[in-house]
């Protein structure tokens, strides 16, 4: 039996370039002084009249610090893979009296969607937190052993554990412990990387 052929509606490279290079904040400008290509030719590339060669291609996502297969990929598909290289990883450190607190979030989840999950992971005696938002947020314990305090009540929580929220009402997590703890978090809407407390940022990659 004969089967219809689907149309290839696979975006052009170009498009997917302009589109990665607004989401990061840069003009066509920004791009061409990081690449050192013309802006002339930048403007062709997105616009499809100039097919760039697999070093441009290159050039251009170092400067999006972005890797080339996000440039193949159809958004329409309902799936993006992010490999371990694309995923943006966080660090703060926080002194407090003297003593150097650190915490990282590894954010697993694509940018531009309705559901945002991270990894984080808490140096002993570090409290992420204080602060409420829109939404929803579940934790998740992958190691170690923290304390949730959500409005005026203090929960325990242990390997395997996890606890659902209402993230509007003012709420901070705690590792308590002696060893450093792993937590899976995901919120809905998004705003983990905009998250902002008495930490300083260290280091943002890709």
């Amino acid at each position: 039996m004969a089967r219809d052929i689907p149309n290839d509606d696979t975006p052009e490279i170009g498009d997917v370039i302009r589109r990665i290079r607004k989401d990061a904040g840069m003009t066509i400008d920004d791009l061409a002084a990081a690449t050192g290509l013309s802006r002339a030719y930048i403007s062709q590339v997105e616009t499809s009249k100039a097919a760039p060669s697999l070093q441009t291609i290159r050039r251009i996502c170092r400067a999006l610090d972005v890797s080339p297969a996000l440039l193949f990929e159809d958004p329409e598909a309902g799936c993006v893979l992010l490999r371990s290289d694309r995923q943006k990883v966080m660090h703060f450190e926080t002194v407090i009296d003297g003593e150097t607190f650190h915490k990282a979030i590894n954010v697993l989840s694509e940018q531009n969607k309705k559901l945002e999950m991270v990894l984080i992971e808490l140096s002993p005696g570090n409290i992420a937190g204080d602060h409420a938002h829109p939404g929803e947020e579940i934790f998740y314990v992958l190691q170690g052993e923290m304390t949730i305090t959500h409005g005026s009540a203090t929960y325990l929580l242990r390997e395997g554990d996890s606890v659902h929220i209402d993230s509007q009402l003012m709420h901070r997590i705690h590792n308590h412990g002696s060893e450093p703890v792993k937590i899976i978090s995901a919120r809905t809407p998004p705003g983990f990387i905009d998250l902002r407390h008495e930490d300083t940022l260290k280091l943002m990659r890709n």
